[in-house]
């Protein structure tokens, strides 16, 4: 079965009151959620950095909307390549997708201000573009898309677990708020899905996603506040990893598939591919809102917030797909969806109100950039 943004609904007329008061609860929770985030804690002494946090916050929550609605806008443009018989159509779609999402980055790509700042920009994009080929190479060997999501959202839990072990600390607000987040992950994409208890050859090769990933939130985190001056350098060399990674899949499966004159062929059929009806706005929302803006943003805001923060708010993910698919596909929220959706709100609130120790004193001293400069 598929996950719930690649399910349409057929029967939209008889459930279509249900689904616009879905969309009204959810929107109105998330409305009071960004308002929460932004809103700063009114303390004379750290105001504007409290106002500059929230603002991060609500940045990242936006990121969330597009990374999930990106779910969205790529099943349709891999839709539009199967139609037009293109073989192994989300492989190529991912390719496309990287490379165009590349593109306009690569005069920052040579702009790192060191070697030291260039090899950590190269092992988070390394990390994640892996990351993401895994969860691909799943879902071709049994692995449900809806498993696949909810296997990837254990990544919050990586992520709080990396850094309570930087802060040489049990952080029990990060770990509880990552837990109900993947509660809520649970309810969106498995409470409706059959066989989502069912073991796949794929789910053990799933699972390394969420390590990876997570792995990768803690580096990016640590590596933007060591080099706050190197985000849109960062940025080119993190989306230059994921093209080189999606790209070589293709041409290594046109390789095994077609022998050597197979690479020859792909290349020429790149133009043609743009050309596919229904393709080109799917593209491009995918590359440029789902990676090239995301992606400045993210890193911009991995300057001011920690790891764990990002990595919470874009557990959030998979409910803009759901309410994104409401919207554009016509897609029924489920109840088992609408509780998803209210425990990973509920999660990103708690996170607001379970402070850590480390924000007592005012300012987040570890979160002030500082420019490290290279030897």
């Amino acid at each position: 079965s598929s996950p719930l943004w690649l399910r349409f609904n057929k029967n939209m007329a008889t459930r279509i009151g249900r689904r616009r008061a879905g969309v009204a609860l959810l929107f109105t929770a998330f409305t009071a959620t960004a308002f929460i985030n932004v809103s700063p804690n009114w303390n004379l002494q750290r105001e504007d950095e409290a106002f500059q946090q929230g603002l991060w916050k609500a940045v990242a929550l936006f990121n969330a909307a597009c990374w999930g609605s990106s779910y969205v806008s790529s099943q349709a443009g891999i839709d539009a390549l199967s139609t037009a018989g293109v073989e192994d159509a989300a492989v190529v779609f991912g390719a496309c997708r990287f490379l165009l999402a590349a593109l306009p980055m690569l005069p920052w790509i040579l702009k790192s201000s060191c070697p030291e700042s260039a090899r950590g920009s190269a092992l988070v994009g390394s990390l994640s573009a892996i990351a993401y080929a895994a969860v691909f190479a799943s879902l071709s060997h049994g692995t449900t898309g809806a498993k696949a999501a909810f296997i990837m959202a254990l990544q919050t839990i990586i992520v709080a677990f990396c850094s309570s072990l930087a802060a040489k600390r049990f952080q029990l607000g990060s770990m509880a708020s990552a837990f109900l987040a993947i509660c809520g992950v649970a309810f969106l994409e498995l409470g409706e899905v059959d066989g989502a208890s069912t073991a796949a050859p794929g789910d053990l090769l799933c699972m390394a996603a969420p390590l990876l990933m997570g792995l990768s939130w803690h580096l990016l985190g640590e590596h933007m506040r060591t080099f706050p001056q190197d985000a849109t350098p960062a940025v080119a060399i993190q989306l230059a990893c994921f093209a080189l990674v999606f790209v070589g899949w293709s041409l290594f499966e046109q390789l095994m598939a077609h022998g050597v004159g197979g690479l020859g062929t792909w290349v020429q059929q790149v133009p043609t591919w743009l050309e596919v009806p229904n393709l080109l706005p799917a593209l491009i929302f995918s590359a440029f809102l789902g990676n090239t803006v995301t992606f400045l943003l993210c890193n911009c805001a991995m300057r001011k917030l920690k790891a764990e923060e990002v990595s919470l708010l874009s557990a959030s993910e998979p409910l803009w797909a759901a309410l994104c698919a409401s919207l554009m596909l016509h897609q029924s929220l489920a109840p088992s969806e609408l509780v998803g959706g209210a425990l990973v709100v509920v999660a990103i609130i708690a996170a607001e109100f379970w402070t850590d120790e480390s924000k007592l004193d005012g300012v987040v001293k570890t979160l002030v950039p500082s420019h490290t400069k290279c030897s």
